[in-house]
């Protein structure tokens, strides 16, 4: 869904810029402006993709590790 921006003057915005993050986190866009003119904006990040589920015992059919050690390096 993409929804048109606010606009928000520079001052509101930095008085509240925490609420600002948190609203654009959310999905929502801004517009600020200086002077009156558009002069940046302000949209939330892409969100990461959910990492893969572990399987237990999926590598099994691939057979024992030739060297179990390396798992006990750091």
């Amino acid at each position: 869904m993409n929804t048109p921006a606010q606009r928000i003057n520079a001052h509101a915005a930095r008085q509240g810029l925490a609420e600002l993050m948190d609203r654009a986190h959310a999905g929502e866009r801004f517009v600020l402006t200086k002077y009156g003119e558009p002069w940046a904006q302000l949209l939330p990040l892409p969100r990461p993709a959910q990492p893969p589920q572990r399987q237990p015992g999926r590598l099994r059919p691939l057979g024992p590790l030739r060297d179990p050690r390396v798992l006990l390096r750091r």
